[in-house]
């Protein structure tokens, strides 16, 4: 199965090394599951959520313990890739392979 990826603060990422699970953010709980991204999804994340003070970090996931859990959401006008939402309480930092600053050039709006 191909990487997912999910963008957070880098607080929140010190936490989930702490508790060793990635919380649910308000989307998360609004929508029941946690919201991650295909690779071609990643930039518009960063850009559209993030600001350059949370020091956004980019998680590469392995969703291999969790992929009956994932329900593929349609592509959008806005958002025209397929979205994927795991139906899990939280990110279990053990799915997590990778972790990258996301770059500030990407932040500029």
């Amino acid at each position: 199965m191909e990487p997912l990826y999910r963008v957070l603060p880098e607080a929140t990422w010190e936490a989930a090394c702490r508790s060793g699970v990635v919380s649910r953010c308000g989307n998360d709980h609004r929508a029941d599951g946690v919201h991650l991204n295909v690779a071609a999804a990643v930039a518009y994340t960063a850009r559209r959520y993030f600001a350059r003070e949370e020091r956004p970090l980019i998680l590469e996931v392995d969703p291999s313990g969790f992929a009956e859990h994932i329900e593929w959401r349609e592509p959008t006008d806005e958002e025209p890739w397929p979205r994927p939402l795991a139906r899990i309480e939280g990110l279990p930092t053990e799915a997590v392979v990778a972790v990258r600053r996301v770059e500030a050039g990407l932040l500029e709006r």
